[in-house]
């Protein structure tokens, strides 16, 4: 392995430590020499929350080890006043010095904190596990003088420690609270930002960052923000920040190559001429006969996204992305210039790119609905698939299998589902819908997020992606009034569309109330733990309606949960 620390002063670059995470792209050997990257693979001997894998099979559950929590040892925390974790460790770190420089010492990923009586006299409340933890890495800093000790500024642990800490003790600093698609000297949390670094560097001489650089919940979206990211890390460094990591993807995202190449070269020099860098990039990773094509398109929506005003997280949908950058016009254009080309090639990145296109298109078809450039076109209430659609899902299951590109974000989500529910929730969808484009209010309190009523019956469908095309509602009960229309005595059923999504804390709710003129009609739902969609009818004689009527979805009762609801399209045929 490789000794980084001994590596960085050969040259001075703008960061000491480099780590730009994509691990298709950058674990070659060939990326490492060019880029002078430093993969956490060969620089960290112990990294993120992996604590555990040190901690020897035959320690019992009651050991000293671990956390003392309600005068109980709880194996899901550690107690970092323990000799007997710091014998563990000292006896890794050993096995490892000669080829690790970087150790990350962090407790679980979870807010207990150790009670005993050496962690409370070290400091510790119960909210609050710095004091422990840096006595700890302090003494393990004074052993191994050679070896940089870190741990991250995170849910127990994002309180400076009160004593100055030993030159190679260390945090890692994550910027996920600032994310925005905006510079951070342009947020008004700028100055707030500088103080926690500043505080942080108060204590410890090495303040790491751990940077975003994708949108985490689609992995095909371009998320071009390498100008934004060019000037956070200009506003990171000039603030004292020495090392960084760019929290990319392990399985494929859009054009990473590109982004991969041109982030590594910033790390080296943050003042380079980003423009160069990713036309030189392209030009690199892309046939000569179409490269300027990419390159070209690349570029403007670099500049669109850093000079667009909206916010784009990095947990975000396609209407988002379609408010920062996305213009609809030009990026069809480009489509159809880039399909034209690519069947010629057989270059991975380029039938990647065509992938991540693709993908884009059909999310932003299905986003637009029957609006121009949308998935249908609409009339006498009846919903016409544009022959396009079809064309598009076809390609992109053949770009997949070619080149072998399975998921499309963070939570692993298959493009095959993707296929599927497309055809299930869209293409073999009802194609009359008499409530599209009628009035209707909420009577109930919206959530500021989701205050879009008439996301309820615009022609567009959610998937299981909760960010596009669903009425999220935290704060109240759902109730939703609609006027009658003598248009209705045509159909016979209300028919909802309703998302679950536990680890999003979205459930299906309890019950839906069909309510007119005093009656009503109630349909239950069971709960469920599963992340799916599903389709609720409701039998309605439209022809005996007196008036108004309206819809009431009740949210579960679960104190330790937001309790959220989500509904799409509402039906009646």
């Amino acid at each position: 392995m490789m000794n980084y620390s001994s590596a960085q002063n050969k040259k001075e670059f703008s960061f000491k430590y480099r780590d730009t995470y994509f691990p298709m792209v950058t674990n070659t050997e060939e990326f490492k020499a060019e880029y002078k990257n430093t993969p956490l693979d060969e620089t960290w001997g112990l990294w993120g929350h992996n604590l555990p894998k040190w901690i020897p099979f035959y320690i019992q559950p009651n050991s000293s080890v671990y956390a003392l929590i309600d005068s109980e040892r709880n194996q899901e925390q550690f107690c970092f006043s323990s000799e007997e974790l710091k014998e563990i460790l000292i006896e890794n770190i050993e096995k490892r010095k000669e080829s690790y420089d970087y150790y990350m010492i962090n407790p679980n990923d979870n807010a207990l904190v150790c009670q005993c009586d050496k962690c409370k006299t070290a400091g510790n409340t119960k909210t609050d596990a710095s004091p422990a933890l840096f006595n700890l890495l302090a003494e393990l800093a004074k052993d191994f003088p050679k070896q940089e000790f870190f741990t991250t500024a995170y849910i127990s642990v994002k309180n400076p420690p009160k004593e100055k800490q030993p030159q190679n003790v260390g945090v890692f600093f994550s910027t996920i609270d600032y994310q925005e698609g905006k510079m951070y000297k342009e947020l008004p949390e700028a100055d707030e930002l500088k103080t926690k670094i500043n505080k942080w560097k108060e204590k410890v001489n090495e303040i790491f960052v751990w940077e975003y650089t994708l949108n985490y919940d689609n992995y095909l979206d371009f998320y071009p923000n390498l100008k934004v990211l060019q000037e956070n890390l200009k506003f990171l460094k000039e603030n004292g920040v020495t090392g960084i990591f760019i929290n990319g993807s392990e399985s494929y995202s859009a054009m990473q190559e590109v982004k991969a190449g041109s982030i590594a070269k910033l790390l080296i020099d943050v003042d380079s001429d980003l423009n160069e860098i990713i036309s030189t990039e392209v030009e690199k990773r892309y046939p000569s006969s179409y490269s300027q094509l990419i390159c070209d398109y690349y570029l403007s929506i670099q500049d669109d996204f850093a000079e667009s005003k909206k916010s784009m997280g990095i947990y975000s949908g396609i209407q988002e992305a379609t408010k920062k950058y996305i213009d609809v016009n030009r990026f069809n254009e480009f489509y159809t210039e880039l399909e034209k080309a690519s069947p010629l090639e057989d270059n991975f990145n380029t039938q990647a790119l065509l992938l991540s296109a693709t993908f884009l298109k059909l999310e932003q078809m299905r986003y637009l609905g029957v609006q121009p450039n949308g998935y249908a076109t609409l009339e006498d209430f009846k919903i016409t698939i544009q022959p396009e659609v079809n064309k598009l899902l076809k390609n992109l299951e053949l770009l997949a299998e070619k080149t072998g590109i399975a998921d499309y974000n963070e939570a692993n989500d298959k493009i095959s589902d993707y296929i599927h529910l497309w055809n299930k929730e869209i293409i073999q969808k009802d194609k009359t819908n008499y409530f599209i484009h009628q009035k209707l209010k909420a009577s109930s309190q919206l959530d500021e997020a989701y205050s879009n009523i008439k996301i309820l019956n615009n022609g567009t469908y959610g998937l299981l992606d909760y960010n596009t095309n669903w009425l999220i509602c935290t704060v109240a009960d759902l109730q939703v009034e609609m006027p009658n229309q003598e248009i209705y005595k045509e159909a016979t059923h209300i028919k909802v569309g309703l998302l679950n999504a536990p680890k999003h804390q979205i459930y299906f709710p309890t019950e839906i109330i069909f309510k007119n003129n005093g009656q009503e009609n109630k349909v239950t739902i069971e709960p469920s733990s599963e992340k799916e969609k599903k389709t609720i009818e409701i039998p309605v004689d439209f022809n005996k309606i007196d008036g108004d009527f309206s819809l009431t979805f009740i949210r579960p009762k679960n104190s330790n949960s937001k309790n959220a609801i989500a509904c799409d399209e509402i039906i009646i045929n």
